[in-house]
């Protein structure tokens, strides 16, 4: 099985106001991003080879009833001890999807007859959501023109307080980029350019996150 990642994701409070955070430490803001029928909105961070999005709910109702149920973002905001985190990737061409354990995910923002394939392991709400994008889709684009000078994801280590990953999240997590960590509560570090320049922002409690550059 051979992915490449595409984004990430945490989920937060509403408008993420914690995005100030990610532009005070250099990263660059794009254009946000509605998700009709998902009841989700987003603030996205790009860099050389992905992007952060920091993902809320705009539309309690939507998010519980619409077509993104089965994501249980919701439930993701206000079970105790349950993952904010998505992991997005790309499959490439050799990989064989149907060794994964996933449904078919159809939002109205995707162009006709594409879809997400999401691992089933969503109402595993200890894990983050595994996702894989449209063979198809293009890669989301770079935004701003002017990338972030933190320049290339080269780590991202995952905690979770799991003592053992399901199928699709140790399926995903083969990509080279991603490291994972059992039985530690939720918490992401993501690395730029091998930390290169020896700085570090601890971003928490905003954000369960870590960011070395």
């Amino acid at each position: 099985m051979s992915f490449d990642l595409d984004h990430f994701f945490i989920l937060t409070e509403p408008e993420a106001p914690q995005a100030e955070l990610l532009s005070s430490i250099g990263l660059l803001e794009g254009t946000p991003r509605l998700h009709p029928g998902q009841g989700t909105a987003n603030r996205r961070f790009f860099f050389k080879n992905g992007m952060l999005e920091l993902l809320y709910i705009c539309d309690r109702a939507e998010a519980i009833h619409g077509v993104g149920r089965l994501l249980r973002l919701v439930d993701r905001l206000q079970v105790k001890n349950a993952s904010r985190f998505g992991l997005v990737v790309k499959s490439r061409p050799e990989s064989v999807l149907n060794e994964i354990p996933c449904w078919d995910y159809h939002p109205p923002y995707l162009p006709a007859g594409q879809c997400f394939l999401v691992g089933n392991n969503s109402d595993t709400l200890e894990e983050p959501l595994c996702i894989i994008t449209p063979m198809l889709l293009p890669s989301i684009p770079t935004q701003p023109k002017q990338v972030s000078s933190f320049g290339k994801l080269t780590e991202l280590h995952l905690s979770v307080p799991v003592a053992t990953a399901s199928r699709p999240l140790s399926l995903l997590t083969q990509c080279s980029l991603i490291k994972l960590h059992f039985s530690e509560p939720h918490l992401m570090e993501v690395v730029f350019d091998d930390k290169e320049r020896g700085n570090s922002a601890d971003l928490r409690p905003h954000l369960p996150l870590i960011i070395h550059w």
